[in-house]
C-alpha cells in the first residue's frame, strides 16, 4: 500500500446567473373573470378597503333554523350584533359555518343578545345560522343590526399570477439570490402603494382559464415572501424588485415557481396598479444567482503495481447530502466504466484497478427529479498500473545483467592475463652490434 500525498483534481464551485421570463402570466378579478387574461401587454392588480353594511333587519326564526348566506374573501371580516325580541324564553343558538355547514367557526349557545366578529380563513360562502330547534317557543324574532362585512386591506382582490420554469437549475443548487422585477406601467392613484409577493405552492394553473373562483388563493397555498413600498416618484418603465429567494428554494424540486404579486394597500381606500406583461418588451424578470455544484476526484498515487489498492477521495462543492456519486475509470477516456456508486457528497474509497497500463479516473455527481435530471463531471486524474508479470520478470533481468557484466569483466581479465604470459616466454634476440665496435681501432 502506498503512503503518499493525495494528488489529482479537486472540486471548485462555480457561481452562475440566470434570467427568466414567465412562461405564463395572468391577473384575476375579485368580481368577474378578466376577458383578456392580461394579454393586452399589461397585468393589473387592485386593492380595495371596502365596508359593506347590511341593512338592519328583523326576521322570524321557525322551530328549526334560519340561514343567511354571506360571501367573504380570505381574511375578510364580518362583525355585527343580534338581539332576540320574541317574548317568553328569548334565547337562541347562533353560529357561523362553512357553506356545507360541516365546520363551525364561531358559535354561541342560548343567547338573547350578542356582538360577534369573525375573520374568514378562505374565500367563499359562509352561513349565519340562527337555531331555534331546542326551544318550546314555536318561532322567534331576531333583530340583526349593523352587520358590517369588511374587506380587509390585506386581501388580494386582483392578484397577478406569474409562472416560471426552473428546470434548468439543479434542484440541489445553492440559491444565492433571487429577485423578481416588474416594470411599472400605470397607477390609478399617484400616491404610495404597498406591493407584496407571495410564493404559491400550486403551479398547475392555466393562464387562459384562471379566475378568482378557481385561483389558489387560500392560506394553504400562499406564503408571503416580501413587501415593497412604491413611492410617489415611481415613473413609468421603472422596475420594482422583490426578494423571492425563499420561494425559489421551495420550488426547485418541482421545477416550477408560481409567484403571486398584489397591491394590498395605499393612500386611498382603493387603487389600481398595472405592470407590463410577458408579451411586452418590458416583461417581468426573475434573476437568480446560484452556486453550481461541482465534483472532484483525487488519487493517492500516480503509479502502482497491479493488485495493490489505491485511495480515491471524492468531493462535492458545496457538499451535497443527496444525489449519487459514481467513480469511473477508462483506458482511453472514451469508454468509461462505473467502479462504485454511493449516495451523497464526499467519500473516501479504496479501489483496486481492474486493468493495467495508463488508467484514467473521474467522479460523476448526479441527481434526478420528476421531469428532469442533472449531472456534473470532475476533471480526469490518471495513474499508471504496472503489470505483475513485468514486476516478476524484473529480478531475472537484473540477474542476467549482473551475470553479463561479471562475464565481461572475467573475460577481459583472462585475456589480459594470457597476453602477459605470452610475452614472458618469447626467445631473447641479441642486440645488434654497434657500428662503433665494428670500426678499426686507430692507435
Amino acid at each position: 500500500m502506498f503512503v503518499v500525498l493525495l494528488m489529482g483534481s479537486t472540486s471548485a464551485s462555480e457561481v452562475r446567473t440566470l434570467t427568466l421570463v414567465p412562461v405564463a402570466d395572468s391577473f384575476v378579478s375579485y368580481s368577474t373573470p378578466q376577458g383578456n387574461f392580461g394579454k393586452e401587454l399589461y397585468l393589473r392588480t387592485e386593492y380595495e378597503k371596502q365596508e359593506t353594511v347590511l341593512n338592519a333587519t328583523s326576521f322570524t326564526v321557525p322551530p328549526s333554523s334560519r340561514f343567511l348566506n354571506v360571501y367573504l374573501p380570505q381574511n375578510g371580516r364580518i362583525t355585527g350584533s343580534l338581539e332576540v325580541t320574541a317574548g317568553g324564553n328569548k334565547d337562541i343558538n347562533f353560529a357561523i359555518t362553512d357553506s356545507a355547514q360541516t365546520t363551525y367557526y364561531y358559535q354561541l349557545n342560548r343567547v338573547t343578545a350578542s356582538n360577534f366578529s369573525f375573520v374568514a380563513p378562505y374565500t367563499g360562502n359562509f352561513y349565519l345560522v340562527f337555531d331555534n330547534s331546542f326551544s318550546w317557543i314555536t318561532s322567534k324574532t331576531v333583530s340583526l343590526s349593523d352587520v358590517v362585512l369588511t374587506m380587509d386591506s390585506t386581501v388580494i382582490f386582483t392578484p397577478i399570477f406569474l409562472l416560471f420554469d426552473l428546470s434548468n437549475i439543479p434542484p440541489e443548487a445553492t440559491i444565492n439570490t433571487a429577485n423578481l422585477s416588474l416594470s411599472f406601467k400605470n397607477a390609478g392613484v399617484s400616491l404610495y402603494h404597498i406591493v407584496k409577493s407571495f410564493g404559491c405552492s400550486e403551479s398547475n394553473w392555466n393562464e387562459q382559464a384562471i379566475t378568482f373562483e378557481n385561483a389558489p388563493l387560500s392560506q394553504s397555498f400562499l406564503t408571503e415572501s416580501s413587501s415593497l413600498n412604491m413611492s410617489v416618484g415611481t415613473s413609468v418603465g421603472s422596475r420594482i424588485y422583490l426578494d423571492v429567494k425563499p420561494d425559489v428554494v421551495r420550488s426547485l424540486p418541482n421545477g416550477k415557481l408560481t409567484e403571486v404579486v398584489a397591491v394590498v394597500d395605499g393612500e386611498f381606500p382603493a387603487g389600481i396598479v398595472e405592470f407590463y406583461s410577458r408579451e411586452s418588451e418590458n416583461a417581468p424578470k426573475l434573476e437568480i444567482s446560484y452556486t453550481y455544484v461541482s465534483t472532484g476526484c483525487s488519487l493517492s498515487s500516480s503509479f502502482m503495481i497491479e493488485g495493490q489498492n489505491i485511495a480515491v477521495n471524492v468531493t462535492t462543492n458545496p457538499s451535497q447530502p443527496q444525489g449519487n456519486i459514481s467513480i469511473q475509470c477508462s483506458t482511453d477516456q472514451l469508454e468509461w466504466f462505473d467502479m462504485s456508486q454511493f449516495q451523497g457528497g464526499s467519500s473516501y474509497y479504496v479501489w483496486k484497478p481492474p486493468m493495467t497500463g495508463q488508467v484514467y479516473v473521474r467522479s460523476v455527481w448526479a441527481v434526478s427529479w420528476n421531469g428532469g435530471s442533472y449531472q456534473t463531471l470532475s476533471s480526469v486524474s490518471s495513474i499508471y498500473v504496472m503489470p505483475i508479470s513485468l514486476v516478476v520478470s524484473i529480478p531475472a533481468a537484473i540477474i542476467a545483467v549482473i551475470v553479463a557484466v561479471l562475464g565481461i569483466r572475467y573475460w577481459r581479465k583472462r585475456r589480459a592475463h594470457v597476453k602477459k604470459n605470452s610475452n614472458s616466454q618469447a626467445p631473447q634476440i641479441p642486440p645488434t652490434p654497434s657500428t662503433r665496435n665494428l670500426s678499426p681501432q686507430v692507435r
